[in-house]
């Protein structure tokens, strides 16, 4: 016979380190989603600061038409060179893994 766990018998006060942290900002059928779906794992969850910086490095490459390398570090706040730089790096990527992929 396999124990089942009454979720509504558990408290953040039950869970522990990180886990009960997240019950107490969040709430407990969120935490029983995390448990169910990604118990066991290890997970990354970037800074916010991160994911808007992915965002908008995202939406210059999505952007760029080949001569608006100015236009984009003006609506982006960042420098021309840094465009160039998101570019470059994202269109290498790109092409590195077109390589893989044949």
């Amino acid at each position: 016979m396999q124990y089942e766990i009454n979720w509504s018998e558990i408290g953040p006060e039950d869970l522990p380190g990180d886990l009960g942290e997240i019950a107490q900002d969040c709430d407990m059928d969120f935490v029983r989603y995390l448990v169910e779906m990604w118990g066991g794992a290890m997970i990354y969850i970037p800074t916010l600061s991160k994911l808007k910086k992915e965002r908008r490095d995202h939406l210059i490459v999505q952007d760029y038409d080949g001569s608006n390398v100015g236009k984009l570090a003006s609506r982006y706040g960042v420098s021309r060179r840094y465009v160039s730089r998101v570019i470059r790096d994202r269109l290498e990527g790109s092409n590195d893994q077109t390589a893989k992929e044949e």
